[in-house]
């Protein structure tokens, strides 16, 4: 993280970045909540929520899949699915528990959705979509918990019993508000008991009915066939549904995404893995999701680095790619200042303001407001949940759009922290809370 331009302009010493980790490694200053789900996400549920209340515990999923499932139901039902791969990025993952339900449940809906496409209509051989997640969070601790939860999850999965494509397809279940019934299959207490399921990712593994019927046994040996045994190029050849919690088509890395100068520093002593990302990023994103995520940004990155944050995000994305963004209200960023003395002065140098401000900036750099997809649930989590698209014509607007990104980022490169990046801009106050401050001010204060 950077030091801001107001603090270097009047000499105050910054800390290096890796002394302020350490100081702030045990407390949740950029948002890294231990048990985060636990608290946002309760297991009973009231009844007045529906049909929700019906749903076992285990088989309940987070309220925003359930939107962004449905969103793109719709999305899909508009125009043809995606075909043959779709790329998506979770940034500030956390412990992973989203992103996971989000691998369970994608990929049968758009192998529902392109069976009754036009173009996949009577294709009962039609290869099934690569469906590619993966989840970044600057804390790597809860990357790790993120990595066993995809174990864990794996582990649970129905073993496959050889049904034709045509049974699995009856099989789909048109509710998107919650787990498919395969992914609950065994007990969550087996994983405990006998140890994860390995993924192909690491090497050459048994398949899931050799590897059941060892762990039957406790003790004793059951020699493997060679039809119990599985390489990586087979899982290639035969796709299942618990393939979706494997890497490649599911990973977490820990590095700051929102910082490209710190990206080899994370929280809790991660080993940082740019490769994984860089590969996932080479020709750009399909979708990318920032949940509760915009106030640790901004309060620690200040509004530029907020901005850069993104104008990065209009660059990684395809034309035509999907933003899923739930910013935090105005009024939520007063309960942080209680976790470390500097965040109440860094409040107070911010001028931009979540709503207005945030929407005009993303769509100066080519992320267009489409539509709230949904409302989150809980006690102080009831955020607005935002659809943003990138063009994906080619106008005037998006080229100027296009060039602002790439001369904002260039600049951020060069100099190493992003300085004054509204000099580059005409800026307009778009909503009551910045027409208080003016473009002066926000000039003059960056």
């Amino acid at each position: 993280m950077q030091s801001s331009h107001a603090d270097v302009e009047h000499g105050i010493r910054q800390p290096s970045k890796r002394r302020r980790l350490v100081e702030t490694h045990n407390k949740p200053v950029y948002g890294n909540f231990q048990r985060y789900y636990h608290i946002r996400n309760p297991a009973d549920l009231d009844s007045k929520d529906g049909p929700s209340s019906s749903i076992h515990p285990a088989l309940a999923i987070d309220s925003r899949v359930t939107a962004i499932l449905q969103f793109l139901r719709r999305h899909y039902e508009h125009g043809d699915p995606p075909q043959e791969r779709l790329k998506v990025l979770d940034l500030g993952c956390n412990s992973g528990k989203l992103t996971i339900e989000l691998a369970q449940t994608l990929p049968r809906l758009l192998r529902e959705c392109s069976s009754q496409s036009p173009r996949g209509r009577g294709c009962v051989n039609a290869a099934p979509v690569q469906v590619q997640i993966l989840g970044v969070d600057i804390d790597a601790s809860l990357v790790k918990q993120a990595r066993t939860a995809a174990a864990v999850a794996r582990s649970q999965h129905r073993p496959e019993q050889g049904e034709s494509v045509q049974e699995k397809r009856d099989e789909l279940v048109d509710s998107h508000d919650s787990l498919p019934p395969d992914c609950v299959h065994f007990p969550s207490v087996f994983p405990s008991l006998y140890g994860c399921i390995p993924s192909f990712a690491e090497g050459e593994v048994q398949s899931r009915h050799a590897m059941r019927r060892q762990e039957g046994t406790h003790s004793g040996s059951i020699a493997r066939s060679s039809e119990d045994v599985l390489t990586r190029d087979d899982a290639q050849r035969c796709p299942k549904d618990d393939d979706q919690l494997c890497p490649p088509n599911l990973h977490f890395v820990a590095l700051d995404w929102a910082d490209p100068e710190a990206r080899h520093e994370t929280l809790n002593r991660g080993v940082v893995d740019t490769k994984t990302l860089g590969e996932m990023e080479k020709g750009g994103l399909d979708m990318m999701l920032a949940l509760s995520i915009t106030k640790w940004i901004h309060i620690q990155k200040g509004d530029p680095g907020l901005m850069l944050f993104f104008a990065r995000i209009a660059d990684t994305l395809k034309p035509g790619g999907l933003l899923f963004l739930e910013p935090q209200e105005w009024i939520s960023y007063h309960s942080a200042k209680t976790l470390d003395h500097t965040i109440r002065g860094k409040i107070k140098r911010l001028q931009l303001r979540p709503g207005g401000d945030f929407e005009w900036w993303l769509s100066t750099f080519g992320l267009q407001f489409e539509i709230e997809i949904g409302q989150g649930k809980g006690f102080g989590f009831s955020r607005s949940l935002q659809m943003f698209r990138k063009a994906s014509v080619e106008t005037d607007e998006v080229l100027e759009a296009s060039c602002l990104v790439e001369k904002l980022l260039k600049d951020s490169e060069r100099s190493g922290e992003p300085k004054r990046p509204i000099e580059l801009i005409p800026w307009v106050a778009r909503c009551a809370s910045s027409s208080r401050v003016g473009a002066s001010a926000l000039s003059t204060s960056m």
